[in-house]
């Protein structure tokens, strides 16, 4: 099986990560912090949801083993046309100050 690999850590070190943990009252964040530096500590993912009860929460941790084919471009842009205006919409329901 094949390791995660954090490819990008935005400048954190595990010492930080470690120290960030023990400040962040929320749960869920916490829990996400110490998944990620596991990770970067070399445990693999399925052990990292083993030990965290991440495998409850029913997050995945598998590779995708797909590559999609070439796509129509048009179809594309008219795709992220419509995301966009469904994020919008869905924004402004949930911010009352955004309301009409």
């Amino acid at each position: 099986m094949k390791r995660l690999k954090i490819t990008n850590t935005h400048g954190w070190t595990i010492k930080a990560l470690r120290k960030k943990e023990r400040i962040i009252k929320d749960v869920f964040l916490r829990q996400r912090i110490m998944a990620v530096r596991l990770v970067m500590e070399g445990y693999l993912g399925k052990d990292v949801a083993t030990m965290l009860n991440l495998h409850r929460l029913n997050l995945s941790y598998t590779r995708p083993t797909y590559m999609l084919a070439k796509a129509d471009q048009e179809k594309q842009q008219h795709f992220v046309t419509q995301l966009d205006m469904i994020k919008k919409t869905l924004y402004r329901r949930h911010d009352p100050t955004l309301r009409r």
